[in-house]
């Protein structure tokens, strides 16, 4: 890569601060930099990544690394980056605590999986889906945390609760802003006991899109009362934080009908009026 820059000028009849300049050569050295990563022999790579990182060069492995960035895509440098915390997660959830280096950086593990990193200053974050090392895998990369996240989920529930037969609309409203791929969500179904039956909507960490579908299968449910409780948790509550019900009105009771309803007193009439659950509700 060559590049032709015109510095003379001068400076006496130019005052300007020299912060342009400085500012300038930093944009050079950032092109070099990448040019060696990209394009140069594994030696210069090493060379390029160790003085990115702020690592000395034999520590530097055959690894891929990703240095963390802030929000507006600013360097984490000396007291920012001690601020920063990472974790790699395995695909059976096992996580695994990542070092970081005085300039941000963490050395990405071989297999797939995700990566967590938190500034516990503000709670900006990033969780990301790694892809297993491979012959074409980019060694060095870059990444901004994400503000955090301003999520409000509600349960639309009426006070009697909601009726289904085999199908359920989506109760689930969620106004939400901010690091989508950093919120966790879960929908569970829990029965009398306090047991979960089944899991009707679940987001994944990692995930880029919510993906909320508009009615809920019911139908491997037996008849009966059950409650609807939401769980959720964002990266920037923490790296190993847990899943916790969300809010009391998170919760809504769901009744499972498809037999037919008798009901009497009523009327004078003393036989029962009979009442077909599917005239009635969805599914």
């Amino acid at each position: 890569m060559d590049i032709y820059v015109n510095m003379n000028y001068n400076e006496a009849a130019n005052p300007k601060p020299r912060a342009c300049c400085m500012k300038f050569r930093l944009v050079i050295k950032h092109l070099c930099l990448f040019e060696s990563l990209a394009c140069g022999n594994l030696n210069n790579q090493a060379d390029a990544i160790a003085l990115e990182c702020g690592l000395p060069k034999h520590l530097i492995q055959d690894s891929r690394y990703l240095q963390l960035l802030g929000p507006a895509v600013e360097r984490l440098l000396g007291t920012d980056s001690k601020a920063l915390q990472a974790a790699y997660f395995d695909a059976s959830g096992t996580s695994q605590t990542l070092g970081i280096s005085p300039n941000g950086c963490i050395t990405l593990p071989e297999p797939g999986g995700m990566i967590k990193a938190l500034d516990v200053r503000n709670g900006q974050s990033l969780t990301l889906k790694l892809q297993p090392l491979s012959p074409t895998s980019v060694k060095f990369s870059r990444e901004p945390l994400k503000p955090r996240a301003d999520l409000k989920p509600t349960l639309a529930c009426p006070r009697e609760g909601l009726f289904a037969s085999k199908t359920l609309d989506q109760p689930l409203q969620l106004s939400f802003s901010g690091d989508v791929a950093g919120l966790a969500l879960r929908l569970a179904l829990i029965d009398s006991d306090n047991t979960l039956v089944k899991t009707l909507y679940v987001k994944e960490l990692a995930q880029d899109s919510l993906n909320l579908a508009k009615t809920l299968d019911v139908s491997d449910v037996a008849e009966g009362a059950y409650q609807i409780k939401l769980y959720g948790l964002h990266s920037a509550e923490g790296i190993d934080a847990p899943m916790q019900l969300l809010a009391s009105d998170s919760t809504c009771t769901l009744h499972i009908l498809r037999g037919e309803i008798k009901v009497g007193g009523l009327s004078r009439n003393p036989s029962p009026m009979i009442f077909a659950p599917k005239r009635f509700y969805p599914g």
